[in-house]
């Protein structure tokens, strides 16, 4: 397994396929905090890379499979390592302002993004497979919070946001984040 983690790297090896299998996985199996980060790493290094929080059975893991069960905490470390700490604030900063994918590969398209403060909420589609996603991040969190058929509204991701924003802290205030969404609407 040869790899680095760099740009060019990840634009010439992304399997945008394989990942955007792996986004329907985690989406369709409700898992939140399937490592979507990592897992496009993973979809540039190895030729086949097994789904997360899955149990590991070595009697049905194929050859190219097994690469990844063996090395994938290895690039997962080398990512957050200080070696890699320009690449690793590249990344982060790319995908929190919804540019990464778009950058890794023209599949993938930034249809809206909108930052509340510190979490970042972008809707990029892809045209392979012709699927609106709507990511939520902030520090090392990519999560993937719905998947659309159809270009969603302003309006619609407004009111999913704002529910989200809901479920974390009932408690919250949502006329503090009115300005965000005002200009979210005038953009």
């Amino acid at each position: 397994m040869k790899y680095e983690l760099s740009i060019n790297f990840l634009k010439q090896n992304f399997n945008y396929k394989n990942f955007c299998d792996d986004i329907n996985f985690a989406f369709k199996n409700e898992i939140l905090d399937y490592p979507l980060d990592t897992s496009i790493l993973n979809h540039s290094i190895f030729k086949k890379v097994g789904k997360y929080m899955t149990s590991y059975e070595s009697s049905k893991v194929d050859k190219e499979e097994e690469d990844w069960w063996e090395n994938s905490e290895k690039v997962e470390e080398d990512f957050f390592s200080e070696k890699n700490k320009t690449f690793y604030n590249w990344f982060i900063k790319e995908r929190n302002n919804g540019q990464l994918l778009p950058k890794l590969n023209n599949n993938f398209k930034l249809i809206y993004n909108l930052n509340i403060g510190n979490i970042f909420y972008s809707l990029i589609f892809s045209k392979f497979n012709k699927t609106y996603y709507f990511f939520e991040t902030w520090d090392t969190y990519n999560i993937i919070r719905h998947i659309y058929s159809q270009e969603p509204t302003k309006k619609e991701l407004v009111i999913l946001i704002k529910k989200l924003l809901k479920d974390s802290d009932p408690e919250i205030d949502l006329e503090i984040f009115e300005d965000y969404f005002e200009n979210f609407f005038q953009k």
